[in-house]
């Protein structure tokens, strides 16, 4: 789990946070990293020209592609491999269609991007590229927002089989990071107080929900890895966020249910709220039925 990482890079400082988290948990098991470099130059210029017929005429298109080619050269001599293999890719396309589609034909087991990085006519940020990747990708996605080391791992339960899926990743970076894992669920004080009316709320009561989390950690104890929980009453969506703030967490993890239509992608509204409002990284599972 987790042995196989693509990075996509726009070529920003901002978007090279992503190889930070990437190579140390390819690291920890002489795991597999492919960095992805979409030349947006080109992607945009044949979009311009496609209108006029002269898509594929223009010389600028290769100069782009060899840029591109030079700057995965250059990344490679400055953070060189240790412990692990690192692969290249210059895909020409449309970035969020291409991240999504080299993790699928990859298959690879986590995807990690900044959701800030910017250069020239790419600009990464959620509610654009990101959030396409975020809806569409079949895999774990880490949203890196901070440049800081991820010590602290908060995991979201609800006691829904749906949001159990973002435990085993979450888990394990954790476990090869070092970090503490805190595994947290809200309890509603009444039906009406939960931001998604309908949808399963396991607890009853914040005794219910202790158990409930308390199984989980014996479920997925292991040497190394430090799990405590938490039980908090009240909205799901803010009691995350102010959590989050309150106790310094680095990374986010949770499980959304993208819906398909026809590329159109829909997270839970709970998910949404907190995935837009949290300012740390973010890990987020879209479970297989998704």
């Amino acid at each position: 789990m987790l042995d196989k990482i693509l990075v996509p890079l726009d070529g920003s400082e901002l978007a090279e946070r992503a190889l930070d988290p990437a190579y140390a948990l390819a690291q920890k098991r002489g795991g597999e990293v492919i960095l992805l470099r979409v030349p947006v130059e080109a992607a945009m210029l044949g979009t311009h020209l496609s209108g006029f017929g002269f898509v594929g005429s223009d010389p600028t298109v290769p100069m782009f592609h060899h840029d591109a080619d030079e700057y995965m050269s250059v990344i490679r001599r400055q953070r060189p491999p240790t412990g692990f293999t690192l692969h290249t890719r210059v895909i020409d396309g449309d970035v969020a269609g291409v991240i999504v589609d080299t993790a699928a034909d990859e298959r690879v087991d986590l995807l990690i991007m900044s959701t800030h990085g910017y250069s020239g006519f790419t600009r990464w940020m959620l509610g654009s590229v990101t959030e396409r990747v975020l809806h569409s990708a079949s895999c774990p996605v880490l949203a890196v927002r901070s440049s800081r080391p991820i010590q602290n791992v908060l995991v979201t339960l609800d006691g829904s089989a749906l949001a159990e899926q973002a435990l085993a990743p979450a888990l394990e970076i954790a476990h090869r990071l070092g970090s503490q894992a805190t595994l947290l669920t809200a309890v509603p004080k009444k039906a009406s107080q939960d931001e998604e009316a309908g949808r399963h709320h396991a607890f009853s009561s914040p005794d219910e929900a202790a158990a409930y989390l308390q199984d989980a950690v014996t479920k997925h104890t292991r040497p190394g890895l430090s799990i405590q929980t938490e039980v908090r009453v009240g909205p799901a969506a803010s009691t995350i966020l102010s959590y989050v703030e309150r106790h310094g967490t680095d990374l986010l993890a949770m499980a959304t249910h993208g819906y398909t239509g026809v590329r159109r992608w829909v997270y839970g509204s709970v998910t949404d709220r907190v995935v837009r409002g949290a300012h740390c990284d973010l890990l987020v599972v879209r479970p297989p039925a998704a």
